[in-house]
């Protein structure tokens, strides 16, 4: 059985997509937050709640005995972390703590999955392989490395069984409108102007498809440690632009600590699982997402 949290919203719902299909049981605990949409889970797999609540996430561990703990429950929205730094605290690091002391305590045996970011790294122009040293240079990255910190300390002083994703930028369909692909084709199709903070921002593009493939498989190959998911390509966010052709933007003053770019090196994945996903500007499944407004 699967504990899979934050899956009402966009990556952890193709996710839960990806586990009903083969007949997996699920639970889903989702605080249902502007990002999520709870007609992506079935209702009888569905428990509204925040994994910040010791009591619920109690209940859940002494009720249900879990093989596995997927944890995409996080704020994410980088712009979002700068105004309101506490919440994505709260969330993305407390909230990561307390499934993990209940599993300490109710559920030992129990693989933590943990959906980090390729942001943790920072933007230091290298391929980074998960031995690097993490540098995050804004909030919302500063509290996923946290989080990364707190899982390891678990895994070495509890004897948890954990494993750390770092999955690059999603696209594909339900990604919120705030994202920078969605706002994009939303600029093109509205005619509404778009901000583009700042030159020569760079991001590695994965279909969301393709990560949660990946996530699944790295799961059921029981590969421990932390692992890159990303196409290893990064991408000039003006190409995007450039595909996509008539959007109207205006370029802003770059954030503080805004990266310029994520550079990963995820061979060790792709070697691991036998296979790699297509770079963002090959990939066949782009015309057919762009073609209507997001």
């Amino acid at each position: 059985m699967w504990l899979v949290t934050g899956a009402a919203g966009f990556i952890g719902s193709h996710f839960y997509d990806r586990l009903k299909a083969i007949d997996e049981k699920v639970v889903v605990l989702d605080s249902l937050s502007y990002a999520s949409d709870s007609s992506r889970i079935d209702a009888n797999d569905l428990l509204v709640g925040d994994i910040c609540n010791p009591t619920l996430v109690q209940y859940l561990f002494q009720r249900y005995t879990f093989d596995v703990v997927v944890n995409f429950a996080a704020e994410s929205h980088v712009d979002n972390s700068y105004r309101d730094t506490p919440s994505f605290t709260r969330s993305n690091v407390d909230g990561v703590v307390n499934l993990l002391e209940n599993m300490r305590k109710f559920s030992p045996k129990t693989l933590f999955v943990q959906i980090s970011t390729d942001e943790v790294y920072g933007d230091e122009p290298k391929p980074h392989t998960v031995k690097d040293p993490l540098n995050p240079q804004n909030p919302y990255a500063a509290t996923k490395a946290a989080a990364e910190f707190m899982v390891n300390a678990y895994a070495r002083s509890f004897k948890l069984r954990t494993m750390i994703i770092r999955s690059s930028n999603n696209w594909g369909p339900r990604q919120h409108p705030e994202k920078f692909i969605p706002s994009v084709l939303r600029a093109k199709h509205t005619g509404i102007e778009m901000i583009l903070h700042g030159h020569g921002l760079m991001r590695d593009f994965i279909h969301v498809e393709d990560n949660v493939r990946a996530i699944h498989e790295l799961v059921g190959a029981a590969r421990k440690g932390t692992w890159n998911v990303a196409t290893g390509k990064q991408v000039y966010l003006a190409e995007v632009l450039e595909r996509v052709g008539g959007v109207p933007y205006r370029l802003s003053r770059e954030r503080p600590g805004v990266d310029v770019g994520y550079w990963v090196d995820p061979d060790a994945t792709w070697r691991a699982l036998g296979w790699e996903p297509p770079d963002w500007d090959e990939d066949e499944r782009w015309d057919a997402y762009a073609g209507s407004p997001k």
